[in-house]
């Protein structure tokens, strides 16, 4: 058959490249090296930290481009330079931090350099960073995080710290409506479900979406020539950039909506049967 013309290829990560190891499978990278091979452009978008997709890079995977913070943050892994940033307005900043240090037990704040948490989202912050650095470690690669622990209504005391995303992990849906409803004071920014019981927090002009159009943009791609793949509904955003769009069999019934394509899940090397059989030559 003939195969669907492309130029980039923009992949979400969990859910969707990565399996429920959070591995990217051996067919899944030499698909993904193949294309490479094509001249296609390959870049991961996550609302993973900047730290938190450092992995995901060569030697590990052929990469070009990390769209880091939910398009918060654009980074050419050639050049190892930032190519933009979204951070919140300080002022806003400090009112969310104060909330979030007095109300709610669990959450976490991000800088490009820094992760500040509270002492109560120890545990999870913990379990996320051990299985990341183990499985770095078993590709070989050192990583080592910068993180600030914070007491119960503390909050940052330098000035000038720019937030670039807040995470409240909170399940119980009344104490997140009273949140919303907290954040609705503030026009600068907003709040994207990420993953269950799960609130992210970034400046309203972010989302992956306009994080590809910027991309896109930079490196003289029209919009049918990027394909994007995800499994969750924040990669609609993306969707709707992208002249070709593939979910995940294992992704939410709304984004599936949005497909033009689902592919096998993200267990079964979806992302590399997709690859094989509609972009590699």
């Amino acid at each position: 058959m003939n195969k669907i013309p492309i130029k980039m290829i923009v992949l979400d990560l969990d859910g969707t490249l990565l399996n429920d190891n959070k591995v990217i499978t051996e067919r899944n990278k030499q698909a993904l090296a193949k294309l490479k091979k094509q001249g296609v452009k390959i870049v991961f978008a996550s609302g993973r930290t900047n730290f938190m997709m450092s992995l995901f890079q060569e030697p590990y995977v052929v990469c070009d481009y990390h769209l880091s913070f939910n398009g918060g943050m654009a980074e050419d892994l050639f050049t190892n330079e930032v190519m933009y940033q979204v951070t919140i307005e300080q002022a806003v900043t400090k009112e969310i931090w104060q909330y979030l240090a007095d109300n709610l037990s669990a959450y976490t704040a991000y800088s490009q350099e820094m992760m500040y948490f509270y002492d109560q989202t120890k545990s999870i912050v913990r379990n996320k960073l051990s299985e990341y650095i183990n499985l770095a470690a078993s590709e070989q690669v050192n990583i080592s995080p910068t993180f600030t622990e914070l007491s119960y209504g503390e909050i940052e005391s330098k000035p000038n710290v720019d937030i670039l995303k807040f995470v409240a992990y909170e399940e119980e849906p009344g104490r997140i409506a009273q949140f919303r409803e907290f954040l609705t004071e503030y026009q600068q920014v907003k709040a994207e479900a990420t993953g269950y019981g799960i609130t992210g927090i970034f400046d309203r002009h972010v989302s992956k979406g306009a994080a590809v159009v910027k991309l896109r943009n930079l490196l003289k791609i029209e919009k049918d020539e990027v394909c994007v793949i995800g499994d969750y509904d924040n990669d609609i955003s993306m969707f709707n950039e992208a002249g070709l769009k593939v979910a995940m069999v294992n992704g939410t019934e709304c984004l599936k909506a949005h497909a033009d394509y689902v592919c096998p899940d993200n267990n079964h090397d979806g992302i590399a049967h997709f690859i094989e059989e509609y972009l590699i030559d």
